[in-house]
């Protein structure tokens, strides 16, 4: 049985988040109002202690000066998530977020505006670590001609645009998940873009500076050469670094004031 996926490319240029149902997303979320969401995912924020009963539909509603069928919209989102539990005739209640609610909270609290702690920030980066210094490592073993084309072509497009003075974020993020894609897994694609989603900002703020764009497009031809020659140790050596330098200037040069 063959466990891998097709050798058709993926088209990478759709990415989005969750309120663009993207990727598993609650198709309900379609329909709702980013504000109201943002307010109600504060409301339980402030009760973030396990088990929190949260006030009554009707006085949520209230508060949010929302209708009853578009509050519980918004709540079958937070529910899909596991931020909430609502529990048939006994109320609405909050999760463990740190255990139980889905990685996509993450996603959700950046798209709303809402920065990623430290702490989170410093956990997300760490699996993210781990997670492409191994994609890129299968890239290196599994990846077809189709694939390394694929790769150059994006790399290409993000010379051009920084040549012409255009962000090139979109296709920095377009080029890790192409190499998650040459490992044949879907599995990494989808998770590795769940990193992406949740840090848009930061990496906007971080491609305005040409410099860094310029020495991203360098260390994406060397990773790109390293998963041609088949070299898995090099490969992670490259990415490694590559994150890392990354994530110190978004721990260091991009405050949270600045990624709303």
């Amino acid at each position: 049985m063959n466990l891998f996926r097709s050798n058709e490319q993926p088209d990478f240029s759709e990415r989005g988040g969750m309120m663009n149902n993207i990727d598993g997303a609650p198709s309900r979320s379609a329909s709702v109002d980013r504000n109201k969401l943002g307010q109600l995912l504060g409301q339980i924020m402030s009760e973030s202690r396990e088990g929190a009963r949260l006030p009554s539909e009707r006085e949520l509603a209230a508060r949010l000066n929302l209708g009853r069928n578009k509050l519980r919209e918004h709540l079958s989102v937070l529910e899909a998530l596991r931020i909430i539990e609502m529990r048939p005739q006994s109320g609405i209640y909050t999760r463990n977020l740190n255990l139980e609610s889905s990685v996509e909270m993450l996603v959700l609290m950046s798209e709303l505006g809402r920065p990623l702690s430290r702490a989170d920030l410093e956990q997300s980066m760490e699996v993210r670590r781990l997670l492409e210094t191994q994609s890129i490592r299968l890239a290196s073993q599994r990846h077809l001609p189709e694939d390394l084309e694929a790769l150059s072509v994006v790399i290409d497009r993000q010379e051009a645009k920084i040549g012409s003075g255009i962000s090139c974020f979109a296709e920095d993020q377009e080029f890790h998940l192409q190499i998650a894609h040459s490992t044949r897994n879907d599995v990494f694609a989808r998770i590795i873009n769940t990193f992406f989603l949740m840090t848009i900002a930061r990496r906007k703020i971080y491609f305005d500076d040409e410099e860094r764009a310029r020495e991203s497009v360098r260390q994406h031809r060397q990773m790109l050469a390293a998963i041609e020659s088949r070299d898995a140790e090099m490969c992670s050596e490259l990415m490694l670094r590559h994150i890392s330098e990354a994530e110190a200037h978004y721990y260091n040069d991009i405050p949270n004031d600045e990624v709303r």
